[in-house]
């Protein structure tokens, strides 16, 4: 069994602006780096770390560089831990989409998981590329912890994975920024044992959506 902590990046531009990131690379804001040494101290205080993944977008390598640089480890930089692709929608407002993109966004927000973004990913191939890498670190790190460094929407496509198709997208909530969820992962099972943790954040953002 290998045990993942799971950090969502911090604080954003683009959560700040309330724009579609998706698989842009957008940089933290000043609020999102002191997020990021919250959520590393943390880790650094309660877990033994012993590898560093991260996606390859830099507002997620930066929040776990604090980690990286205390322990002098590498960040393992890998796109399966990207954002969910959200094609066209990128770089727009959130409340521009829906009128933009009418009816692909009424099908990605019907809750079942598989309406996909203008010539983007849906969360069902979000879940794929989850459970992918989670085997990944699972085979390489066994009895091991490692720390994962990705974004909301991925999130919620790999705790939607968690559940076996036993609730729809709909009924998997989004973590905060720079929040911690701990996964026990063994044989393409695993068990969440923390879930979108914070309080260690002196500074939170009130912004939880996923993309």
């Amino acid at each position: 069994m290998v045990k993942i902590i799971f950090v969502r990046h911090g604080y954003s531009q683009y959560n700040k602006t309330k724009q579609f990131t998706g698989q842009l690379d957008v940089p933290l804001e000043p609020e999102g780096y002191e997020q990021a040494r919250d959520s590393s101290r943390f880790i650094l205080k309660n877990y033994d770390v012993d590898a560093i993944y991260s996606s390859d977008l830099s507002r997620a390598v930066e929040t776990v560089k604090p980690i990286a640089d205390a322990l002098g480890l590498e960040i393992k930089k890998t796109p399966e831990l990207r954002e969910i692709n959200l094609g066209k929608w990128q770089n727009h407002f959130i409340d521009d989409v829906p009128k933009l993109f009418a009816e692909d966004y009424a099908k990605y927000c019907d809750g079942t998981g598989t309406g996909r973004a203008t010539d983007g990913e849906s969360y069902a191939d979000v879940k794929v590329r989850a459970l992918r890498v989670m085997n990944e670190i699972s085979s390489l790190y066994d009895g091991k912890t490692v720390v994962a460094a990705t974004h909301g929407g991925f999130l919620r496509a790999m705790l939607w994975a968690l559940q076996d198709g036993n609730v729809l997208l709909k009924d998997v909530p989004i973590v905060p920024n720079a929040s911690m969820t701990v996964v026990n992962f063994e044989n393409g099972k695993g068990t969440v044992e923390v879930f979108g943790y914070n309080d260690y954040l002196t500074s939170k953002d009130k912004n939880t959506a996923a993309e």
